[in-house]
């Protein structure tokens, strides 16, 4: 069961149930990290207390990992006891289509899958590394060509298809490639896909 903050998010109720999904399909086991969905968008409001992270799209927080920058409202959960992770949605993610909402949940919930050793981001290192020294190519996404961030992606596109079909997959990325290096961007993903998953047969499920 994912502990919820705040309980009154007006999105909550629509997006808890895809949330359970994503940590039904991931199979893991043990307990679950917790969650906090942003009301606040901190890029407009220029917080300058906020660091960085706050301003992407989400977080993956725990234990032991610094507080200072956090925003207010989120630090006092990271206090609470039992706090040993959690995983932070901003406001922009959450007014966006549930498609996308639940693409960014995997991602952070793979982290912290990762952070409980249950993660591929070990199995893609050697690999990644040799197509890096091998390739011509000069542009790299800090998302993809990272193994951490890779296994997160290719977790999240893996349940998404098993959440909302191959066709809504097709759909979602054709919407996605339109943004400003959209295109560019997923054509790297299932290059990297293709060589890493298709030759090797490595699901990160």
């Amino acid at each position: 069961m994912l502990t919820i903050f705040p309980e009154s998010h007006p999105r909550k109720n629509k997006v808890v149930p895809y949330f359970e999904q994503v940590a039904a399909i991931s199979a893991f086991v043990g307990p679950q990290p917790w969650l906090f969905l942003e009301s606040n968008d901190y890029r407009e409001e220029a917080v300058a207390a906020v660091r960085e992270e706050f301003l992407q799209s989400a977080s993956f927080w725990h234990c032991g990992k610094q507080k200072i920058g956090a925003p207010a409202r989120v630090k006092e959960v990271m206090d609470l006891p039992g706090c040993k992770y959690l995983i932070w949605i901003s406001k922009r993610v959450l007014d966006d289509g549930i498609d996308h909402i639940v693409w960014v949940f995997a991602h952070e919930f793979r982290h912290f899958m990762q952070k409980n050793g249950s993660g591929k981001d070990k199995k893609l290192e050697k690999p990644l590394k040799a197509i890096h020294d091998t390739e011509k190519v000069t542009k790299r996404f800090k998302n993809l060509d990272i193994p951490v961030e890779l296994d997160c992606e290719l977790f999240a596109k893996q349940v998404f298809v098993e959440i909302f079909g191959k066709h809504a997959l097709v759909r979602y990325i054709k919407r996605r490639s339109c943004n400003q290096g959209g295109e560019e961007y997923y054509r790297r993903f299932f290059y990297l896909e293709n060589i890493l998953c298709g030759q090797s047969g490595l699901s990160v499920l």
